[in-house]
């Protein structure tokens, strides 16, 4: 959520409704000092350093907007993004490209929650919010682009190292239709 406010100019609000920049620093700022984020998406690199301030809010250390590795935007010192208010056509391109991300955090991991049942295998379009197709979009990123699913799978990898690989097995139901669960 931090990252989708940013981009749309309500870091401070969101921050300060959240308790504070000292709450999104791991251990607080005596252990984790800044926030260090690169992006790299197609020809645009996108930086910012988010440092806390003695009034427990986040200030740019560095925020950076690069296009064919050459600078377009870069200031210091600010508190909101300067994404959003540059006239620069490709500033606004890579604003544009970034503004339809979608944040996925699925909290629901009881027992009944929708992530965990049986879903239709054919619901794999776009992955929905609450999680319950989660399975069917990841058995067909696995079948057809197997090297997302890769990136999926590894990355699960280095916040959970015990992970292996997901378990997907479709499920053919006496009516016809094919489901998959997560195991």
């Amino acid at each position: 959520m931090l990252l989708k406010e940013l981009f749309n100019k309500r870091m401070q609000f969101y921050v300060n409704k959240k308790g504070g920049a000292d709450m999104h620093l791991y251990l607080g700022p005596k252990e984790t000092e800044q926030i260090n984020s690169t992006f790299h998406i197609g020809n645009f690199q996108y930086k910012f350093i988010l440092e806390s301030t003695i009034d427990n809010r986040f200030i740019f250390n560095e925020e950076l907007l690069e296009y064919q590795d050459q600078v377009i935007e870069s200031r210091s010192g600010h508190d909101e993004s300067i994404l959003m208010s540059s006239s620069d056509e490709r500033v606004q391109k890579f604003f544009h490209f970034i503004s339809k991300w979608t944040h996925y955090h699925f909290h629901d991991t009881c027992e009944k929650a929708l992530i965990r049942r049986q879903h239709s295998i054919r619901d794999y379009e776009n992955l929905r919010s609450d999680g319950r197709n989660l399975a069917a979009f990841l058995f067909h990123l696995k079948n057809s682009d197997k090297d997302r699913y890769d990136l999926i799978r590894d990355t699960t990898q280095i916040v959970a190292p015990f992970f292996n690989d997901f378990v997907l097995r479709p499920k053919l139901q006496s009516n016809g239709d094919e489901m998959i669960e997560l195991e």
